[in-house]
């Protein structure tokens, strides 16, 4: 959608402002609860985007490369 209310609507404008009100108005009686702290065995192998045939460097390990327009790939981090 484009030029609704000044803007062009994506989900972070008005679907998410929306999102927001309704959710915030349905569980303003509920109690705020925390999340367990999960069990890190149980999560996946973090993964970057890399270029293709970008060679592997210190920066590019720790997930800060250079983008120059090529194709990149889904690589996991070691």
């Amino acid at each position: 959608m484009t030029d609704v209310g000044g803007i062009r609507v994506t989900g972070g404008s008005y679907p998410a402002s929306i999102w927001s009100r309704f959710m915030t108005a349905a569980l303003a009686d509920l109690p705020a609860v925390g999340f367990a702290q999960p069990n890190p065995k149980l999560l996946p192998k973090a993964t970057y985007l890399r270029l293709k045939g970008e060679k592997v460097s210190k920066s590019t390990k720790h997930g800060s490369s250079t983008r120059t327009g090529r194709r990149t790939t889904a690589t996991t981090r070691p």
